[in-house]
C-alpha cells in the first residue's frame, strides 16, 4: 500500500527557535507513517537529524497540492513563519498552532509589506485600528512589534486559522479561544512533546556538570542554582526574579545564583555576580544549564496562548519547576509544578526560595518527570496526530 505524502513547514536549525527543536523531534516519529518533505524558506537546513528528508525551497505562488497532507507549524516569529501566511492561501493544510495570538507574526509581515492598517482592519475591524492608534499615541515607537500591550488584545489570527483543514493546539486555553472567535474546523488538543532523551546521571557526571558550570559561568559547585531558559522579556518576569534573588541573598549567607539562558535585555539592570545572563547558547550548553539547575523558574504573564518546550524538558529531567497559573501553564497537574499567581510579588518568590526542603523538591521533580515521560511522549503524540489526519469515511 502506497504511503501518504506530507509536506512539513516549520523553521529548522540553524534558525534559533524552540519550534526548530520541536519539529526535529516530531519528524523522527512522523516519518514512520508518511513520506515527508520539508518546506524551507531560503536557507540550508543544518540539523543532522533531518539529513534524510527531501527539502523543497519555498517559492511564492507555488502549488503543493500533490502532497496528501500539508502541515504548517505556526509561531510568532515573522522572519521564520511569515512565508507560511502566503503559502496557506494557495495551499490550505493543517496547522500546529504554537501561540494562540499571532500578533507578532501578522504585524511583522504587515510592516514588511507596508500595509499594517489594512491587515489590522481585515482581522480586527475599526476597533482594532483604534487600539493601534491609541497605543501609538502613548508609545511613539512606530515599530508595532514593540507594542507588547497589544499582543493579547489583538490576536490577529482569524484569517489564518479559518483557512485550516484542522488545527492542533497544546492547551484547552487555546482550543476554547479559537472556538470563541468562530473558527469552523476541527480543533484537536495534544500535549507538547519531550524533545530529548535524558541520560541517567551518576555521581561522577554530577561533579563534571557542576565543574563545567563553574568554569563557564562562575557558579560554585555547592551553590543553589535557579535557571530560566528562553528569551528574556517582560512577560517572563526575569527582572522580578532577579529582585527576589537579591532580597534573598541580602538576608542569607548561603547565596542563590540565577542563570538566565537566552538573549534579551529586559533584566540587564539587575545583572550581578549572582544574576547572570548567558546570551544565546548552543544546545550543548543549554542542556548543561538545565542539568545543573536545582530549580527552574518559568514565569509567564501575560500569555499569548503559548506553551514552553523548555519547561517540558526541565520536567523530563526531574527538575522542580515554578511557573505561573495562567493559560497552558495552569493546565499542568498541580502536583508536578509550583504555581504562582500572575500577580506574584517579589516577597512571594522569596518565600519559595526560602522553602528549599530537599525531600519536597525531590518528590516534585519525580512527579514532573513521570508526567513528562507519560503524557508528552513523542510516539504517543504522533499516533494521536495520525489518527486525526486520517481521511474520514
Amino acid at each position: 500500500m502506497k504511503r501518504a505524502t506530507m509536506l512539513y513547514a516549520s523553521p529548522f536549525w540553524p534558525l534559533k527557535s524552540g519550534i526548530s527543536n520541536y519539529s526535529s523531534c516530531l519528524l523522527q516519529v512522523l516519518k514512520k507513517y508518511y513520506d515527508i518533505s520539508l518546506l524551507v524558506d531560503g536557507y540550508t537546513v543544518e540539523d543532522p537529524m533531518l539529513a534524510g528528508f527531501p527539502k523543497i525551497k519555498y517559492r511564492k505562488g507555488a502549488e503543493y497540492r500533490r502532497f496528501d497532507i500539508i502541515l504548517y507549524n505556526i509561531g510568532n516569529q515573522p522572519d521564520y513563519h511569515g512565508y507560511m501566511l502566503e503559502a496557506m492561501k494557495k495551499n490550505p493544510g493543517f496547522i500546529i498552532l504554537h501561540d494562540f495570538s499571532l500578533y507578532y507574526l501578522v504585524v511583522g509581515v504587515a510592516q514588511h509589506e507596508d500595509r499594517v492598517f489594512e491587515m489590522i482592519y481585515q482581522e480586527a475591524g475599526i476597533d482594532g485600528v483604534q487600539l493601534v492608534k491609541d497605543s501609538l499615541k502613548s508609545n511613539k515607537n512606530e515599530d508595532l512589534l514593540q507594542h507588547k500591550n497589544l499582543a493579547d488584545k489583538l490576536p490577529l489570527n482569524y484569517t489564518t486559522l479559518s483557512t485550516a483543514k484542522g488545527i492542533f493546539v497544546h492547551s484547552e486555553f487555546s482550543k476554547k479561544r479559537i472556538q470563541q472567535i468562530g473558527v469552523n474546523t476541527n480543533i484537536w488538543k495534544m500535549n507538547h512533546l519531550t524533545t530529548f532523551v535524558p541520560s541517567k546521571r551518576n555521581y561522577d557526571e554530577d561533579i563534571r556538570i557542576k565543574r563545567q558550570a563553574q568554569a563557564n559561568w562562575g557558579i560554585p559547585e555547592d551553590a543553589f542554582l535557579l535557571v530560566a531558559a528562553g528569551f528574556i522579556a517582560p512577560s517572563k518576569q526575569n527582572s522580578l526574579t532577579c529582585q527576589a534573588v537579591g532580597q534573598y541573598n541580602a538576608k542569607h549567607s548561603q547565596k542563590i545564583y540565577y542563570l538566565m539562558v537566552g538573549e534579551g535585555s529586559d533584566a540587564d539592570l539587575y545583572l550581578s555576580q549572582y544574576c547572570i545572563k548567558t546570551g544565546f547558547v548552543s544546545n550543548e550548553f543549554y542542556e548543561l544549564a538545565i542539568a545543573r539547575a536545582d530549580m527552574i523558574f518559568n514565569l509567564r504573564y501575560p500569555t499569548n496562548g503559548e506553551t514552553s518546550g523548555t519547561l517540558i524538558q526541565a520536567m523530563q529531567l526531574g527538575k522542580p519547576c515554578v511557573t505561573t497559573a495562567i493559560g497552558w501553564f495552569d493546565e499542568l497537574p498541580d502536583n508536578t509544578v509550583i504555581k504562582v499567581a500572575p500577580t506574584v510579588t517579589k516577597e512571594e518568590l522569596v518565600a519559595i526560595l526560602e522553602n528549599q526542603d530537599k525531600e519536597y523538591l525531590r518528590t516534585l521533580g519525580q512527579r514532573a518527570e513521570e508526567y513528562a515521560e507519560k503524557e508528552c511522549n513523542p510516539e504517543y503524540i504522533a499516533e494521536y496526530m495520525v489518527s486525526c489526519l486520517q481521511p474520514k469515511a
